[in-house]
């Protein structure tokens, strides 16, 4: 079992999120469920840097990473980021796969050329994820295709339509991941 959770606020002050995961590493130990904290936009976890500040404050912290917030808030593919994002794949279990790009969290399709760089990075990162599962005898990695709809997803002007279909996006995904991580995927 394992709880996904959107935690604390990137306004909080440094000494309001130690007390917050400090008190939900107690509540994760007491109930035994594991808990991923995610790497989101307005969420404690929202930046690289602070993100690392936390891990290195709760060597139990463990996330669920959505690199694609990082992408947006950084405006990069956090080329450098790599030290932070080192630390933050090693203790990820769980991952939200959707491919962002320097200016949002969601690409209009991952499949398009024009974003195959941003495709390349996320899918890098989600490998090295999977590596560092495996070499530490992980019993599971949980991966969530998320993918949103409008106003996630980039839509047309004036009609609000939807430039891709999202359900068409997750169907490519899955099997996407599952060419990657065939011993991983399961029905």
């Amino acid at each position: 079992m394992l709880i996904v959770s959107y935690s604390a606020r990137d306004c909080m002050e440094w000494k309001e999120q130690k007390s917050f995961f400090q008190t939900a590493l107690a509540v994760e130990e007491e109930v035994g469920i594991q808990v991923a904290h995610e790497t989101h936009r307005h969420r404690a976890m929202f930046t690289p840097w602070n993100t690392a500040a936390l891990l290195d404050e709760f060597p139990a912290l463990k996330i669920a990473a959505d690199f694609s917030h990082w992408c947006c808030v950084c405006e990069s593919l956090l080329e450098d980021q790599s030290e932070v994002l080192h630390l933050a794949m090693e203790r990820t279990i769980h991952v939200h796969a959707r491919v962002g790009h320097s200016q949002g969290p969601q690409v209009p399709h991952p499949g398009a050329p024009e974003y195959a760089a941003e495709l390349a990075a996320h899918e890098a990162w989600w490998r090295q994820i999977v590596k560092n599962r495996i070499a530490g005898k992980a019993s599971f990695l949980s991966i969530t295709l998320e993918y949103g709809p409008p106003n996630y997803m980039p839509t047309l002007p004036f009609s609000n339509q939807p430039v891709s279909e999202l359900w068409d996006i997750c169907l490519w995904n899955a099997k996407r991941l599952e060419a990657l991580f065939p011993d991983w995927c399961s029905d």
